[in-house]
């Protein structure tokens, strides 16, 4: 599901999320599309949005998005880890089952 200003923080404001920020013009970004998705579809307990970085530039900017692609883990609405780059499902699954700030994992 693609969020947006209008849909963001009532989204990610609880349980466990995954956002992915990304844009349509990003190479990497599109790389990482289908392995995000695979994630999603194997782990339904856990909510996973994308927010394009060209349409929803406040929460990119609120955010202080720098680089994509960039996924942030939100549990209850709270900021608990960040990891750039294109990710592995197996780096996803460590984000969420840690819990723990990116430098921990």
């Amino acid at each position: 599901m693609k969020l947006d200003s209008t849909n963001f923080y009532d989204n990610v404001s609880q349980g466990e999320c995954l956002v992915k920020f990304y844009a349509n013009w990003c190479g990497p970004c599109k790389a990482y599309a289908p392995t995000f998705e695979e994630f999603a579809q194997e782990n339904s307990e856990i909510k996973c949005f994308s927010v394009d970085c060209e349409v929803a530039q406040e929460i990119t900017d609120d955010f202080d998005v720098k680089s994509i692609p960039v996924t942030i883990f939100f549990l209850n609405g709270a900021e608990v880890a960040r990891k750039p780059g294109k990710l592995t499902k197996e780096q996803l699954l460590s984000m969420v089952s840690n819990k723990l700030p990116e430098e921990d994992f």
